[in-house]
């Protein structure tokens, strides 16, 4: 009994090693513009298992800003020193999506992505998807993950969006976000 119950512990973290589920711990650095304020933002996005932080600097015009948002679970908080934290409302469920794969290659922070277009009733985006080894959307908590509910489950196991962006029903961009770059560390997250 005691043999047969070592192997599927064996057998259980030979399947978590191989698939790399929730093994990613490491920074992720972004660039991110919202066009109607004119703001543009670096964003350097802690990950560890669930956890995650994103440490953002951010600049409108003559106005900048450095703040953090601790993201644990379906809730996410905006800290910037010196005030109380703030609830960030998670985004609205895209209503009717409609999926096209474009078959396009982009290579972004230097992994290959596939382009795919989102489109729904308040405009559209665009998603370019690749893999980052041991993190995917599943991954990510709550607050994150239930975004991308309309991709399908084999897609939220192995993909990660590089690069998103928004548009509106004028089919004007009206925000992006991108990768810049994917390094494994210490996130100092505990």
């Amino acid at each position: 009994m005691k043999k047969r119950f070592s192997i599927a512990v064996v057998f259980f973290l030979m399947i978590k090693i191989l698939s790399g589920q929730n093994s990613f711990e490491g920074k992720i650095s972004m660039v991110s513009e919202i066009i109607s304020s004119k703001e543009s933002s670096r964003i350097d996005w802690l990950i560890k298992g669930k956890k995650c932080r994103m440490d953002i600097s951010s600049k409108a015009g003559e106005f900048q800003n450095n703040y953090r948002v601790d993201v644990e679970g379906p809730e996410a908080k905006m800290i910037v020193s010196g005030r109380d934290p703030i609830t960030i409302p998670s985004k609205e469920k895209i209503i009717g999506p409609v999926i096209t794969e474009t078959g396009m290659i982009e290579k972004i922070a230097g992994t290959e992505c596939k382009k795919i277009i989102v489109n729904h009733s308040n405009g559209k985006i665009e998603i370019w998807m690749g893999e980052i080894p041991g993190l995917s959307i599943s991954d990510l908590p709550e607050y994150f993950s239930e975004f991308y509910y309309f991709l399908s489950p084999n897609e939220k196991q192995k993909l990660f969006p590089f690069k998103i962006i928004f548009y509106d029903k004028e089919n004007k961009i009206s925000s992006s976000q991108e990768i810049t770059s994917v390094v494994k560390r210490d996130s100092g997250l505990r």
